[in-house]
């Protein structure tokens, strides 16, 4: 069996084809096109997707954003504020007060597990140097962009956002600014 990289791509595209999945025929075709052209100009990255075109953001921050932007929709559903405002003073308030510990430590607090403070860690993670937006008008479009508007859990003692998250410090939001 032939174990150059070109040999074992073919082997894998004749696997992926024929899998009869839709998916692994996408991959299959990529890899197809690669091997195909003589030049070796056309790139793998490129025929998948993942090489930016010219003003594109690159394949890791568009699914850094995702993941962010998940764990963000979460994190609403979890809440019974009911403005984007509320929201947003939530997030700028863990950014400001508990990320900086937390983002140094190796793990994700146990006390989080469950709670609304799971999802903001989720999507400050995940969100590296993109940041966590705050503004309503951010928000909105996150909230709306290719899912319902979550429904609202109320709890057995509702709160409003002003009340510290379980395991988050509070922080008065006139004090903090």
């Amino acid at each position: 069996m032939t174990k150059s990289p070109a040999a074992r791509l073919r082997r894998v595209s004749r696997r992926l084809s024929a899998s009869g999945d839709a998916d692994d025929a996408w991959v299959a075709a990529a890899i197809e096109a690669v091997l195909a052209d003589p030049t070796g100009a056309t790139r793998l990255d490129r025929r998948l997707g993942l090489a930016p075109g010219r003003g594109r953001r690159k394949w890791t921050s568009i699914e850094a954003a995702e993941r962010r932007d998940e764990a963000l929709r979460a994190f609403r559903a979890m809440l019974p504020c009911e403005t984007l405002e509320e929201i947003g003073k939530c997030i700028d308030r863990y950014s400001t007060t508990v990320w900086p510990r937390d983002r140094a430590a190796k793990a994700m607090p146990a006390k989080y597990a469950g709670e609304p403070a799971q999802r903001l860690y989720e999507a400050f993670l995940a969100a590296g140097t993109l940041g966590v937006p705050i503004s309503p008008k951010h928000l909105r479009r996150i909230f709306r962009e290719g899912h319902e508007m979550p429904s609202f859990r109320v709890p057995a003692e509702p709160r409003s956002c002003e009340q510290p998250l379980k395991g988050l410090p509070h922080v008065d939001s006139a004090a903090s600014l």
